[in-house]
């Protein structure tokens, strides 16, 4: 993900006044929100957390409907993990265009020729590497 200037483009693209309407529409559901949304966003949300963090959240809730605040990329696992529970999108353009230039193919084809190869600092590489071990270690 590239984040300029401190914030997400996609994430940046929600406003409190999208989540107020989306509240008054749907006064029964909890707001979920991720990080990367503007702060005065995620300081309205009922919970804050990571994809994965908005995924057991909801899952593991007695609630069953949710206004969601993160790429809409998320809603397949949301509906497969949850499927008695609704899901509004609090917007149609939280749509990453940089997660969407990715696909199977590509994957598949970086995997069998391990291409392209990727050169960081050393520095850099050992913050990321810690960072992807805790997540491996989330169940």
């Amino acid at each position: 993900m590239i984040i300029w200037e401190g914030y997400c483009n996609t994430h940046d693209l929600l406003t409190v006044p999208d989540v107020e309407k989306l509240r008054a529409e749907h006064p029964d559901a909890l707001f979920v929100a991720h990080p990367e949304c503007r702060p005065e966003v995620w300081k309205i949300a009922d919970y804050v957390g990571s994809t994965t963090g908005i995924l057991k959240y909801c899952r593991e809730s007695e609630h069953k409907k949710f206004i969601v605040a993160t790429e809409e990329g998320v809603r397949y696992m949301l509906e497969l993990e949850s499927p008695d529970k609704e899901f509004i999108f609090a917007s149609k353009f939280l749509v990453c265009p940089n997660m969407k230039v990715n696909n199977l193919k590509k994957l598949a084809n970086a995997l069998e020729t391990m291409q392209p190869e990727i050169y960081l600092p050393e520095d850099v590489a050992d913050r990321a590497r810690a960072s992807l071990e805790r997540m491996l270690q989330v169940k």
